[in-house]
């Protein structure tokens, strides 16, 4: 008789376990697709403050030199998102900066087609130091998770 009220509460956490997991379950089974990832152009910079000011209003030329002077505590990461393809996109972006480690980034609903880039800027002020003769770390962009409808 304990055996039985046993395996029935079992099955009872069981079944509530799979209905809170039940959208991440659906998700996985008919919405992952990471082979679209090519559909999505993505950027990453790590720009100052003051840039990241002027890029969000399209006064800054994305291209930089080498040479590129940063400000000590006022660096941040800019990643820019653009689905050029004709589903609907969403998902979890990693992102590798050199000296510091992982980043990740929710990526909310990204529209088929778009026009202009969607930009993410993480503060990475305190999170790694650099000195004036250093080069920028550089930034690796994978999704991690990558759904589409």
């Amino acid at each position: 008789m304990k055996i039985k009220v046993f395996f029935i509460f079992i099955l009872i956490l069981l079944g509530i376990y799979i209905i809170i997991k039940a959208d991440t379950i659906v998700a996985t089974l008919f919405f992952l697709s990471p082979k679209y990832q090519s559909e999505i152009k993505t950027e990453s910079l790590i720009l100052k403050t003051s840039d990241v000011i002027r890029l969000l209003n399209g006064d800054f030329e994305v291209n930089r030199s080498e040479n590129y002077e940063f400000e000590q505590g006022k660096m941040n990461l800019v990643v820019r998102l653009k689905n050029a393809g004709r589903k609907a996109a969403w998902g979890t972006l990693m992102c590798q900066v050199e000296v510091y480690g992982y980043v990740m980034i929710d990526v909310p609903h990204l529209t088929p087609n778009m026009e202009e880039y969607v930009t993410f800027i993480i503060p990475l002020s305190g999170l790694f130091t650099l000195t004036k003769n250093e080069r920028l770390p550089t930034v690796t962009i994978k999704w991690k998770y990558l759904y589409t409808k």
